[in-house]
Parts: structure tokens; C-alpha cells; sequence
């Protein structure tokens, strides 16, 4: 991963056509409710996160109503990003245990996934709520470092991590030990 200048934007989200969120690396968003009539229909916020949203290029956002939207931290934790208005934010350090996130991912307002650098898959059924709502278990088989996660349905999740690493699971949103196994050799 690449480290980011702060004020450089990071992640987008677009809950739906007509509602865009750029997150920018000094913690301030961007929202559109026309996002493709250009730049002036993009208003910018204020710092909400002095400590800045993502720590790398390959930041991931997601938005799992069109409210809130959950984007990790710049320190080993993850912001919650209400909206508005006015936009604000809260940040958790301790999102079930996690190290840094890595990825996130929620398939639906029920239902968001996470991973982390130590090869913890984290999920919650309640995206919005605090951070104890966060549930975290290491993938044995991923130890060194989950890097995405793609949950395209609330009943099914693939991940990507480091040394060529995949999980998956049908049943995300519980504990239950995730299918892992490494890619094939080109």
C-alpha cells in the first residue's frame, strides 16, 4: 500500500445514482446528490476526522445506508460517517479487536464485513450502531493479512489476502470458519 497525502481523495461511495461520498485523506468528505453534473454539484465538509480517513491509496468505502458510511481510520480503527446534515463522524480504535481494516464491504443496511491486516474477518449486523457491535475471528489460514472483501449478497463473501490467500463463507454474518485456500500457480 501506498501512503496518501492528506487532502488527496481516497474513496468513493455511491449508496445509489443519485448520492456520491469522496472521502478525502484530512477527514473531510465530498457529497453530490447530482454526482455527474461535475464538480460544482460536490460540496466539502470540514474536517470531520483530524486524524484522516485511510492510511493508504487502496482505501475502501462503503456506505451501507444512504446516511452512513463506514471507511476506516487512519489509526487501527474504523469511522462511522453520518451524513447529515451537517456530516460528522465517529471514530472507533476498537472494532472487535481488529488491527489495521483493510477492506469493508456491506451487502446490505443489515449486514457490513470487514478485514484486517492480521487476518481477521470482522462483521457486524448493525452498521450503524457502536463499535462493540463488531464481531472479529482470525482466519488460521489467512494469518498474514487480509487485503478486500466483496460481498456482492448478504449470503455470500470472498476475501483476498496476502501470499495469494482466499476466503469465502455463505454465511458471512456469523463466526462460522470461512472456506480458505491459496490461488493457483501461474
Amino acid at each position: 500500500p501506498v501512503s496518501t497525502p492528506l487532502g488527496y481523495p481516497l474513496a468513493t461511495a455511491c449508496p445509489t445514482a443519485g448520492l456520491c461520498v469522496i472521502a478525502r485523506g484530512d477527514g473531510s468528505i465530498a457529497t453530490s446528490t447530482d454526482p455527474a453534473t461535475g464538480a460544482a454539484s460536490y460540496t466539502v465538509s470540514a474536517s470531520l476526522d483530524p486524524a484522516g480517513f485511510g492510511a493508504f491509496t487502496d482505501t475502501r468505502m462503503t456506505c451501507p445506508t444512504t446516511s452512513t458510511c463506514l471507511i476506516p481510520d487512519a489509526v487501527d480503527g474504523l469511522a462511522t460517517i453520518n451524513l447529515g446534515p451537517p456530516p460528522g463522524a465517529t471514530v472507533d480504535s476498537n472494532v472487535g479487536g481488529t488491527t489495521a481494516v483493510t477492506g469493508l464491504d456491506c451487502p446490505s443496511a443489515s449486514l457490513c464485513v470487514g478485514v484486517d491486516d492480521g487476518g481477521g474477518i470482522l462483521h457486524t449486523t448493525t452498521p450503524t450502531g457502536p463499535a462493540r457491535g463488531w464481531r472479529r475471528s482470525v482466519q488460521s489460514a489467512a494469518l498474514d493479512g487480509l487485503n478486500d472483501v466483496s460481498c456482492p449478497t448478504t449470503r455470500f463473501c470472498a476475501t483476498v489476502g496476502n501470499t495469494d490467500r482466499v476466503a469465502a463463507s455463505s454465511h458471512p454474518a456469523t463466526d462460522a470458519t470461512w472456506t480458505t485456500f491459496k490461488l493457483p500457480s501461474i
